[in-house]
């Protein structure tokens, strides 16, 4: 796939257990900053990007915060 393509040519790299690496080694993490409330939008659009990123293989998280 392409992406894949893209990252390994950066340097980036895939375990065994199908978790990606940054360049230096370190698992590749993201946390995902939302709305805290669950009707709005950008709560749903985070839980699914934080969900989309893991089936790809990244340790992504989502989190919520009144700060919006």
């Amino acid at each position: 796939d392409v992406a894949t393509k893209l990252l390994e040519k950066r340097g980036f790299s895939k375990d065994k257990d199908g978790k990606w690496h940054l360049p230096d080694g370190s698992l590749w993490k993201i946390t995902i900053v939302n709305h805290v409330n669950p009707a709005h939008h950008e709560f749903r659009n985070g839980i699914a990007a934080a969900e989309q990123w893991r089936e790809f293989g990244i340790d992504a998280t989502s989190n919520s915060t009144e700060a919006f």
